[in-house]
């Protein structure tokens, strides 16, 4: 059985250590996780006013939602896992060899779903490789011999 406990505080942004930052509300100062591709898409600075949803945790808030000088609150993406079923809905097999067309890649055969990628056998420039297109949409391929 999970507890979350919903918590919302607004302050200013006093430090950044990657994903997680220290915001000082008008009580105390507060450990925020907003994830990295939150991190990296809102570009937050030193000084920014910041309003946060999300779970409190026992060393941090794990933030799901944040507004930043007033602006709009976005989603995080970052949130629990049993929030993120849609998005593997809209990785297909389908949207994988779009993917490796994209990239030039043939596919010969069919591809095999795993639980993170893709996977499949494919020509390119003459020669065979085995192709791994992820969710991310990052492809890694390696040469068959």
């Amino acid at each position: 059985m999970h507890h979350h406990h919903d918590i919302k505080v607004s302050g200013k942004v006093t430090h950044i250590f990657g994903h997680r930052l220290v915001v000082a509300t008008s009580k105390d100062k507060i450990l925020a996780a907003i994830g990295p591709e939150a991190a990296a898409r809102l570009n937050l600075k030193i000084d920014d006013q910041v309003e946060i949803e999300g779970e409190q945790k026992p060393a941090e808030i794990k933030v799901l939602r944040i507004s930043v000088n007033g602006g709009p609150a976005v989603d995080t993406h970052d949130g629990p896992k049993h929030k993120d079923h849609h998005e593997h809905h809209e990785f297909s097999a389908e949207a994988a060899r779009r993917i490796a067309e994209k990239e030039g890649f043939k596919i010969v055969g069919e591809l095999t779903a795993n639980k993170k990628h893709y996977e499949a056998i494919a020509e390119h420039d003459g020669a065979r490789h085995e192709i791994h297109v992820h969710r991310d949409h990052i492809m890694k391929k390696h040469k068959l011999r």
